[in-house]
């Protein structure tokens, strides 16, 4: 497998976010799963968790699993968070 970086750019407007989840799928359209509050996101429908941050302040996210020469889309997703549990996660 591989990995691809993106530079994105800080959300100062986002409150009570603790970071930043990359989804993927192959194709050339986003994924159109969605994460679903108090559920630790990995694979889902036709989305999977690519990598994760956890700082809103991040410049770079990168995305693994990605297999050469195939075409993938993407889709960012702030995430807040509860406690140290993934479980307690939201994206609303």
């Amino acid at each position: 497998s591989t990995t691809i970086t993106f530079n994105i750019q800080a959300l100062s407007g986002i409150t009570n976010a603790a970071g930043y989840n990359i989804l993927y799928k192959t194709g050339t359209s986003a994924p159109t799963t969605t994460p679903t509050d108090g559920v630790a996101f990995v694979t889902t429908g036709d989305a999977t968790l690519g990598g994760s941050t956890t700082t809103l302040s991040a410049t770079t996210i990168t995305a693994s699993g990605l297999t050469p020469g195939q075409t993938y889309s993407f889709a960012l997703y702030p995430y807040g968070i509860g406690s140290s549990n993934d479980a307690t996660r939201n994206y609303r």
